[in-house]
């Protein structure tokens, strides 16, 4: 990420309204926001764009999708900091983070919405102490004949 380039966030959350409104004030914090509503949307959305920090609802679609989505984007950049959205209470079996890697941070519900970048950008923060030698972007490329459109804070943008 350039000095000058906002960093760019993936927002998973499967109520709509929610990842809209986290989009929203993390655009307003000064990031550029991708939302994708369930697993296959947002490793879609990862594999297509450099994104800088992950924030996944664990319990997505009635299930702990948010999991798989986590140890996806792992995969494909283990050093992806990621932001999880719990509303399992820390002791939960369910809530268990560990194996999925880190940076890594978690909120859990209820909280404010307004934190959110704050905890974004402190992830990324730690990130780049404990990390400085990898590289935390997607060394991936977009398939250069693609036309699967970005939503990048609510405006389409072919693949970067």
């Amino acid at each position: 990420m350039s000095q000058a380039a906002r960093p760019l966030a993936l927002v998973v959350d499967d109520e709509a309204l929610l990842g809209l409104m986290a989009g929203d004030l993390l655009s307003e914090a000064g990031f550029d926001t991708l939302y994708a509503a369930g697993e296959a949307e947002a490793l879609h959305r990862a594999s297509m764009a450099p994104i800088d920090v992950a924030i996944v609802e664990l319990w997505l679609n009635g299930s702990l999708a948010g999991q798989r989505v986590i140890r996806a984007l792992r995969e494909m950049r283990p050093a992806l900091p990621i932001v999880v959205i719990t509303g399992f209470p820390g002791e939960a079996p369910q809530a268990d983070l560990r194996g999925l890697g880190g940076p890594i941070a978690r909120l859990e519900k209820p909280f404010g919405y307004a934190e959110l970048p704050d905890v974004a950008r402190a992830v990324m923060d730690r990130a780049a102490r404990e990390l400085p030698a990898l590289d935390r972007r997607n060394t991936r490329q977009p398939i250069a004949n693609s036309t699967s459109p970005i939503a990048l804070r609510g405006q389409w943008l072919p693949p970067r």
